[in-house]
């Protein structure tokens, strides 16, 4: 029980926002493992993750254009988990692309992505007749308004400027389930997925934790698969984000342990916000937490 402190929820009250940028980095290494499942999205950008090769990415964005990090993992056990992430990844770049309009809601935006991945996913899974899946973690940014999505039990955390990391997901498996309902969990429990993108007859909306709230300047985001969750602690990466390590650096030393999985990161650090001179409230951690 003790892992359910990272899920405090501090709150400032602070200005609206106008302008601000976000500088980013991603990485994503195979491993130990033979195939790499993992794929991620970072600034507009969704790189085809080679089988043996490290992908890197930086860069800067402005928070006044929206936009979608994401990482995904692929169901293991499943078939071909890494087209399931790859086809999830494209799918929601078609909709950002394709059907995605300023006049919607971010919250909106988050869930039609998501929704978009799952029938991609499924359509693919139907065709082939097989079945498996990914994971989605994934954070929508508008302002210094954000949106954070999960299916799966790939995380995402938040470590703001003047607090401790907690984290934003809910990792659906059967052991943190257990975990919510005060039931002691059993070895390979962490492993058996509850939720994921893929599941026959699901509506994405159906299976995704989704939560929001507002940034400031200073805080961090970090987008993760288990490979790298699994091998440091949030106090760990929390100090790891905090000294400059990028996410780059953050996976190769994962895939560097014995036996590691697939290890992929997004990081993200708010650089400068902007703010109009009119008061309203409103709060940086996560203001409503829903499973929908």
């Amino acid at each position: 029980m003790a892992r359910f402190k990272y899920l405090m929820k501090p709150s400032r009250k602070e200005p609206p926002v106008l302008t601000g940028t976000v500088e980013y980095t991603a990485g994503c290494h195979i491993g130990s493992r033979r195939t790499n499942q993992d794929n991620l999205r970072a600034g507009s950008k969704c790189p085809l993750i080679k089988a043996r090769s490290a992908t890197l990415a930086k860069g800067t964005i402005q928070l006044q254009d929206m936009d979608l990090f994401c990482v995904c993992d692929g169901v293991g056990g499943g078939y071909r988990g890494d087209l399931a992430a790859k086809y999830a990844l494209k799918a929601i770049k078609r909709y950002l692309k394709t059907a995605c309009t300023p006049q919607l809601s971010l919250r909106t935006i988050a869930l039609e992505a998501a929704e978009r991945a799952q029938a991609e996913v499924c359509g693919f899974y139907e065709t082939a007749q097989k079945a498996g899946g990914c994971t989605l973690s994934m954070i929508a940014l508008r302002g210094d308004h954000y949106v954070y999505l999960n299916i799966g039990d790939s995380p995402g955390f938040l470590i703001p400027f003047d607090g401790t990391i907690f984290e934003l997901s809910q990792r659906h498996n059967l052991a943190w389930e257990k975990l919510r309902m005060g039931l002691p969990a059993r070895e390979g429990d962490s492993s058996r997925l509850l939720n994921y993108l893929g599941m026959e007859g699901m509506s994405a909306q159906n299976i995704a934790y989704v939560t929001e709230g507002h940034l400031s300047v200073g805080d961090h985001i970090l987008l993760c698969t288990d490979g790298v969750s699994s091998t440091f602690s949030p106090p760990s990466l929390e100090k790891s984000i905090r000294n400059k390590t990028t996410a780059g650096q953050i996976t190769k030393a994962a895939a560097a342990m014995q036996d590691a999985d697939n290890c992929t990161a997004v990081c993200l650090t708010v650089t400068g916000i902007h703010r109009s001179s009119h008061k309203e409230d409103h709060h940086n951690g996560p203001q409503s937490d829903s499973e929908i």
